[in-house]
C-alpha cells in the first residue's frame, strides 16, 4: 500500500511539472523578443526541406542535364553537407568575436548567401522540376551542373550562418530558461519543416523559392531588430556601471573623513 501511494505521488509530482514547463514554455513564447525570433525559426525549418530533398530532388529531375542528373544527386548532398561543416567551423572558431561585435553581420551573410542561391537556383532548373521529371528548361540553357553544385554548397553555408547565430542568441537572451528556448526553436523549425515537406512535391519551383525568400526576408529583419535591442541594452548597462563606479569610489572616500570628525 505504502509503495503505491508512493508512485502515485510520484506520478502526481511528475505530471504537475510537465504542466509547470508546459506553461512556461507557453510563457516563454509570448516574450517580445521569443516572437520576433520566431520568424527565423519557421524560415529554418522551411529550409531544411530544400536542401535535404527538395533541391537535389530537382537536379535529379532536370534531363536537360544530361545522363549525370541522376549522379549530381549525391553530389548535391555533399556539398550541402561541406558548406554546414565549412560554416559551423568558421563560425564556431570566431564565436568570441561574434558576441562581441553581434552577430547581424553573419547573419546577414547568410541571408545574402541564400538569396544569390535562389536567384541561381531559378535561373538554372525548370520550374517543374520539384514535381517530377522533365525536359523544360529554364532560362540558362542548357543547365550548369557547376552552377547547381555552387548553390548546394551555399545552402548549406547559409544555413549554418543561422543556425550558429541562433544557438548564440538563444543562450545569451535565454540563458535562465535555455532548455524551454531551444525545445521551442527545434518545435517551431519541425513543424516548418513538415509542412514543407508536405507541400514541395506539389508545388512548381519558382513559387516555392518565392516563399523561401519571403520568409528569409522577414527572419533576419526580425533577428536584426532582437540583436540590436539586446546590444543597446548592453550598452546602456556599460554607460550605467561607468557612472556608478566615480560616485562610488567618491562615496568611499567620504566615509573615512566623517569617521575622523
Amino acid at each position: 500500500m505504502l509503495s503505491r501511494r508512493n508512485d502515485l505521488g510520484r506520478t502526481d509530482s511528475n505530471n504537475r511539472s510537465a504542466m509547470q514547463a508546459f506553461k512556461h514554455s507557453l510563457w516563454l513564447f509570448a516574450q517580445r523578443e521569443m516572437m520576433f525570433l520566431f520568424w527565423k525559426f519557421l524560415y529554418t525549418g522551411i529550409e531544411v526541406s530544400i536542401f535535404s530533398g527538395v533541391y537535389s530532388a530537382a537536379v535529379g529531375f532536370t534531363e536537360k542535364l544530361g545522363p549525370e542528373a541522376k549522379r549530381l544527386v549525391g553530389l548535391c548532398g555533399i556539398l550541402v553537407g561541406v558548406g554546414e561543416v565549412f560554416g559551423g567551423f568558421t563560425f564556431g572558431l570566431l564565436g568570441s568575436r561574434t558576441v562581441k561585435k553581434g552577430r547581424d553581420p553573419i547573419v546577414l551573410l547568410g541571408f545574402l548567401c541564400h538569396t544569390v542561391a535562389f536567384y541561381l537556383i531559378f535561373l538554372n532548373l525548370p520550374n517543374s522540376s520539384p514535381i517530377g521529371p522533365t525536359t523544360d528548361i529554364a532560362y540558362i540553357f542548357p543547365p550548369c551542373a557547376g552552377l547547381a553544385m555552387l548553390c548546394a554548397f551555399l545552402l548549406g553555408f547559409g544555413d549554418a550562418c543561422f543556425n550558429t547565430q541562433i544557438y548564440s542568441i538563444l543562450g545569451g537572451l535565454f540563458a535562465d530558461d535555455s532548455a524551454p528556448s531551444f525545445a521551442l526553436f527545434r518545435f517551431t523549425q519541425s513543424g516548418a519543416a513538415a509542412v514543407s515537406f508536405f507541400y514541395s512535391s506539389s508545388v512548381p519551383l519558382g513559387i516555392q523559392l518565392g516563399i523561401l525568400e519571403f520568409f528569409c526576408l522577414i527572419g533576419s529583419f526580425t533577428f536584426f531588430i532582437v540583436e540590436w535591442e539586446d546590444a543597446r541594452k548592453k550598452r546602456d548597462l556599460a554607460f550605467e556601471s561607468l557612472i556608478q563606479s566615480p560616485a562610488e569610489e567618491e562615496n568611499e572616500e567620504r566615509h573615512p573623513e566623517e569617521e575622523l570628525r
